[in-house]
């Protein structure tokens, strides 16, 4: 650990197993890891990772090993992926046209709107674009009513399903999907992604540009496999005065406006990779009031 009471502090540990990591990490680390945050990422961003995983070659990491323990079991969950009635091949159709660089971010307010809704989205690259839109199609069709509306965007179709809220006073979700330049596209809600497919998935964006990224990234891995970042605390004023309502009903406690903690918010980017002995990780942590 480095202390730094001027400005930061940085942590490097090391996450041990003693067993082999080999069926958890392979699926984590077979590729040239790029990870500059894409063209839709604010320099306002108060959460952004950007991580490696192939659901493909965990898929065949699990059916490998289904094979050596009950071969059975095996040939039966391939009778089931590759069921002709289905429509499609879930294996090959989804799976496999899944691509392996993950991408989370949320912008400035992590609620927005009204009724608020989660302001979150996720995008994955793909091997199979035209495999896995048709699947989704498909689904959508064997569906029946209740599906999703579409919009149109700058020549692209999003797909809005209906509007949930998990509890009472939680933010609620509209998730919208869209394919777009070969990737699929997840978000909370349609504001946010029109927000993505404007901005587009190619180059260097704001947030990569944005001193708060570039004054912390040189503090942890240069050849991470894994790279988060987040504002810590709290990521908008909705969430805070959410909290501070609901603790001062249940316990009569009183805690401070979020005009006094936004001036307690720090910026915070870690970092990982699977090393030999296991994972390690490393994370650096601007102290507020101190350039990140």
């Amino acid at each position: 650990m480095v202390l730094d009471a001027r400005s930061a502090t940085g942590i490097s540990c090391l996450l041990t197993s003693p067993e082999s990591l080999t069926p958890v990490e392979s699926p984590l680390s077979l590729y040239e890891m790029d990870l500059e945050p894409p063209a839709f990422v604010t320099a306002d961003a108060t959460q952004f990772s950007v991580f490696y995983f192939d659901p493909a070659v965990l898929w065949r990491e699990l059916l490998a090993a289904v094979q050596r323990l009950n071969p059975m079991l095996h040939q039966m969950l391939l009778m089931q992926v590759r069921n002709p009635e289905a429509g499609f091949d879930i294996q090959a159709d989804i799976i496999e046209a899944l691509g392996s660089r993950w991408v989370t971010y949320q912008p400035a307010e992590g609620i927005t709107g009204d009724p608020p809704l989660l302001n979150l989205a996720f995008t994955v690259d793909l091997r199979k674009p035209e495999a896995l839109e048709s699947a989704f199609q498909t689904i959508l069709a064997q569906a029946g009513a209740g599906g999703p509306t579409t919009v149109e965007h700058e020549g692209r179709t999003i797909y809005r399903f209906p509007q949930t809220i998990t509890e009472p006073g939680a933010p609620g979700m509209e998730p919208c999907v869209a394919f777009v330049d070969g990737h699929l596209l997840v978000a909370m809600n349609l504001a946010l992604a029109k927000s993505v497919i404007s901005a587009g998935f190619e180059g260097s964006g704001p947030f990569a540009q944005s001193e708060k990224f570039r004054s912390l990234r040189p503090h942890v891995l240069r050849d991470a496999q894994m790279l988060a970042y987040s504002m810590a605390n709290f990521s908008s004023q909705h969430q805070w005065d959410s909290a501070r309502t609901s603790l001062q009903m249940t316990t009569g406690l009183t805690l401070p406006g979020w005009d006094v903690v936004s001036r307690y918010q720090s910026a915070t980017l870690a970092a990982a990779r699977w090393v030999d002995d296991g994972l390690l990780v490393e994370t650096w942590q601007a102290h507020p009031g101190a350039t990140p």
